[in-house]
């Protein structure tokens, strides 16, 4: 077993709720099939992956692409969350950047577009904060580091979180079985009274295991033990099992690898959500966002009861446990 370290965080046992409140998400305006990628079969004769038989299965058939800035991308889908009604641009206390795409080396150019992005929301009273460095599980990060600034800071009460991810070419694109969206997401994080919010978070685990992070080709079976560690601990913890998840939305890069590591740990087939996996690609980061607003939006059932939001890359991951009542 790999030597790792984890940090759980039992939600439930807090005085209060914390909500998750309009989620959102806004893809490229362009929607390519990763025929259009002009490397794709050099790519593929490489790896010895035939593109055309496996795309469909491992979520790689069709991309978006953006011309948008990461900052214009995160404003489209945080006005959609800010639209909703639920909770207003004014109340807003802190406003997260999650993911690496916001990163500058002109750091006064960077706290300028931060200021404006916050100001055109109309979140003028919002603290910027950021969350980076965890790829594709960096949105988890960064609801792990709200819900503990909620629970340590009493006039705080709503955090905007935004995570984009934006690819710098087509080519960039294409990594062995996985084939990147430009996409943002959002939503809201608010304190709520006890027993009043409609989708509260339940727990939350996050791991990291450095000599994976350090040598992610080095240990396949050290790779895998990080994926199966993170659930299996959320749950010990948690004092469940992972029959009691309705649905799982997860990462769609490597989905039938990583689906096979989380039914080791005691979850079924019919309870990953995978319905849009050919038409959305894998948009880092966001995946798990994409995924639960595409179910909750289509006329599914159990749309109650409890659901996980899991997102790993090599050597760290983490997961969240939400109910909607």
């Amino acid at each position: 077993m790999t030597t790792h370290r984890t940090r759980f965080l039992d939600i439930a046992k807090l005085p209060f709720d914390i909500d998750l409140v309009s989620p959102a998400y806004s893809l490229g305006e362009r929607s390519l099939s990763f025929k259009d990628i002009e490397n794709y079969q050099a790519t593929g004769d490489q790896l010895n992956i035939d593109f055309d038989r496996v795309a469909p299965i491992f979520g790689c058939s069709q991309f978006w692409a953006t011309s948008q800035t990461p900052f214009e991308l995160a404003f489209d889908s945080a006005k959609k969350t800010l639209s909703s009604g639920d909770v207003a641009a004014e109340e807003i206390d802190m406003v997260m950047l999650c993911g690496n795409a916001f990163v500058e080396k002109d750091e006064e150019r960077l706290l300028r577009k931060t200021g404006h992005f916050i100001a055109s929301l109309g979140c003028e009273k919002a603290m910027p904060v950021g969350a980076s460095l965890q790829a594709c599980a960096t949105l988890i990060s960064g609801i792990e580091t709200a819900t503990l600034m909620l629970n340590t800071y009493p006039d705080v009460n709503h955090i905007l979180l935004v995570g984009v991810d934006i690819s710098a070419s087509d080519q960039e694109r294409l990594t062995g079985f996985g084939l990147f969206s430009d996409a943002a997401s959002s939503f809201v994080l608010s304190r709520t009274t006890k027993g009043m919010a409609q989708r509260p978070l339940k727990a939350t685990n996050f791991i990291a295991a450095g000599e994976v992070m350090a040598e992610p080709d080095a240990d396949k079976a050290a790779k895998q033990d990080v994926v199966t560690q993170l659930h299996t601990t959320l749950f010990n913890q948690f004092k469940q099992d992972a029959s009691i998840i309705e649905r799982v939305f997860s990462v769609n890069i490597f989905r039938p690898f990583f689906g096979f590591l989380m039914m080791k740990t005691g979850f079924n087939k019919p309870q990953f959500y995978t319905k849009n996996l050919t038409t959305k690609g894998h948009s880092w980061n966001s995946d798990i966002i994409i995924n639960m607003c595409d179910y909750f939006d289509d006329d599914v059932q159990p749309r109650k009861g409890y659901f996980l939001l899991s997102s790993f890359t090599f050597g760290l991951g983490g997961a969240v446990i939400f109910e909607v009542r």
